[in-house]
């Protein structure tokens, strides 16, 4: 689950972590778990957010990711990814 990484993930301090760390906070505004199934069509948020499991899935990877990305410094990957990932999450709103 990504809550409990993102817990456990110490963002290091680059030019990118302002952003990821902003990101980080949204998502966890958002309140959405993991699906039980891949493809499961509703998943629920809280204060009436819902999504499918493939993009939560996909928000999840894309968080992930950025957060490597930011431990290596790539900071135009780690803007990529918060870009997918919010352009997902705030279609949720």
């Amino acid at each position: 689950m990504l809550s409990q990484t993102a817990k456990a993930a110490t963002l290091p301090q680059h030019p990118c972590t302002p952003e990821l760390a902003r990101l980080m906070a949204e998502w966890t505004e958002a309140g959405f778990q993991m699906p039980s199934k891949p493809t499961q069509a509703i998943v629920q948020g809280r204060n009436g957010r819902v999504s499918s499991g493939p993009e939560v899935t996909s928000m999840v990877s894309q968080i992930r990711q950025a957060i490597i990305d930011c431990r290596n410094g790539n900071v135009s990957a780690v803007r990529q990814h918060v870009a997918s990932a919010e352009a997902i999450l705030n279609r949720q709103s």
